[in-house]
């Protein structure tokens, strides 16, 4: 094993080798991602060495380089499981036909990254001892982005109050204003995509079936 030499891995692309200064202290660089770890020559040849930057979780989402760790007592801990769900909500098609009203929600670019999410989650959940939950519209009114400026923190009482006061108004076929206060299961029940009327609702889309928009606000809490 010599420097510039390439190594195929299991799961996380190629790596070259940086630097060979003995068989239990090399350094590596991944290709891709340019993620780099000093590692040793079994584990290269074993093809398990794993690039902390890759985008593994739902095609967005990667571990970074920190001391955030995944798990505790060898379960997810709390910043992970919320980090994992909310690129789940917003990136994941299956999750999309169950919650089809996250299928244009995004996530800011830093938190795709867990060590910088991890770092905001540790620094702003409350010490109280209560649980929470994670929200991106209570704070900005209608807003589909997760990010620090828009997140908080709220208990799961206050989080489905909310939710129950979300209001869509739009126009029907037939020229009628109404206002749909549960988009998903008014969708279900009247053969509509629930994500393209929300799109209607917000202005994103002219029409669905012969829906409008009624007012220029759409969606309102």
């Amino acid at each position: 094993m010599k420097t510039g030499d390439v190594y195929e891995t299991k799961a996380h692309g190629a790596l070259e080798v940086v630097e060979y200064r003995g068989a239990f202290d090399v350094s590596v660089r991944f290709i891709d991602t340019g993620y780099e770890v000093v590692t040793n020559a079994g584990n290269i040849r074993q093809g398990c060495i794993k690039d902390k930057l890759v985008r593994t979780v739902y095609g967005v989402g990667y571990f970074g380089v920190g001391e955030h760790k995944s798990t505790k007592n060898k379960r997810p801990n709390y910043a992970y499981k919320a980090w994992q769900a909310m690129l789940q909500r917003c990136y994941d098609p299956k999750y999309h036909q169950i919650r089809p009203t996250y299928s244009d929600c995004s996530v800011c670019d830093e938190w795709h990254n867990f060590q910088t999410f991890a770092e905001w989650y540790e620094s702003n959940y409350p010490q109280d001892g209560g649980k929470y939950q994670l929200d991106k519209d209570i704070k900005i009114k209608g807003n589909r982005k997760y990010s620090p400026r828009a997140c908080t923190f709220v208990t799961l009482a206050k989080n489905t109050a909310e939710a129950g006061q979300k209001t869509y108004r739009l126009t029907t076929p037939n020229g009628d204003e109404i206002n749909i206060c549960n988009m998903a299961k008014f969708c279900k029940g009247n053969d509509l995509n629930a994500s393209h009327m929300i799109h209607v609702a917000s202005g994103k889309r002219k029409s669905h079936k012969g829906w409008t928009a009624a007012n220029k606000t759409g969606a309102t809490k």
